[in-house]
Formats: structure tokens, sequence, C-alpha cells
């Protein structure tokens, strides 16, 4: 899966969309679901094991677990 496909995907999802999970995905390099009404009902993002991974931007006031745990480093979640 590639960041192209991400961001399509966030921006034509159904309203209702509660989960995202793309834990694993190795080409995955960047998320980014912004503003905040783009997912307005997302519970739940897994982007763990995500190798590749460098920038993740999430701006939701539903979102309640958002799984960032990689075997490969630590991630830092600034708030």
């Amino acid at each position: 899966m590639k960041d192209p496909f991400v961001a399509e995907l966030v921006r034509l999802s159904p309203p209702d969309l509660h989960t995202l999970e793309f834990r694993g995905s190795s080409n995955l390099t960047k998320v980014v679901a912004s503003p905040t009404d783009c997912l307005p009902r997302l519970h739940t993002l897994d982007i763990s094991s995500c190798p590749a991974l460098d920038f993740v931007l999430v701006q939701s006031d539903s979102l309640t677990s958002i799984n960032l745990v990689s075997e490969w480093r630590w991630v830092n979640i600034r708030g």
C-alpha cells in the first residue's frame, strides 16, 4: 500500500467509518487525516509495524485508539 492510495481512501471514506487498519504496510511513509471532519466517526486507527512510516497527522474529535507501536523503533507522541 502506498501513500497516494491511503490519501484517496481517507478522502473518499464514508462518514460512518469507525476503523482503519494499515498494520504492517511496508510501503506506507505518511498518514494524514485532516481536517477534523474528514473522518468524523473514526474510533480506531492501527498503523503499527509500518517500518517506513515517517509522518503522521491525525486531527479527530472521535478517535479513541491509535496504535503506533513498531517492532523497529519507538514512536514518541507529543500532544
